[in-house]
């Protein structure tokens, strides 16, 4: 369970070799649920959720050197990465309030194509 483990993690690492298996949207909103800082693989749908330096760290995927940087750069931080957590819940916690009207919106947008 990644939310369990993430609650005491000093920083939640979604590592990857290969662009095409780099989602970890899961263990990416988890973690920024809990408040803690993330370094995962850059791909277009975590960067859908957090941006970088802000909510979390990215690195290209295969990039052992940018991995490595990312997570030192966190541990080698503290209050930043605290910082970092606290944003990346408050994202989450804006992503919760919208998800209604973003519902509301794609409905609207299929019920319009659909009448096309």
């Amino acid at each position: 369970m990644a939310a369990k483990g993430s609650q005491a993690a000093a920083v939640v690492v979604v590592p990857t070799r290969d662009r095409r298996l780099a989602a970890g949207q899961n263990g990416l909103l988890e973690s920024m649920a809990l408040g803690r800082p993330v370094v995962a693989a850059a791909n277009v749908a975590v960067l859908e959720y957090a941006g970088h330096g802000e909510e979390a760290l990215f690195y290209e995927p295969g990039d052992r050197e940018g991995l490595l940087q990312a997570v030192r750069a966190v541990l080698d931080d503290p209050d930043e990465a605290r910082e970092m957590g606290r944003r990346a819940r408050e994202r989450c916690r804006r992503m919760l309030a919208e998800q209604p009207f973003r519902f509301l919106a794609l409905l609207s947008k299929a019920i319009r194509l659909a009448g096309k």
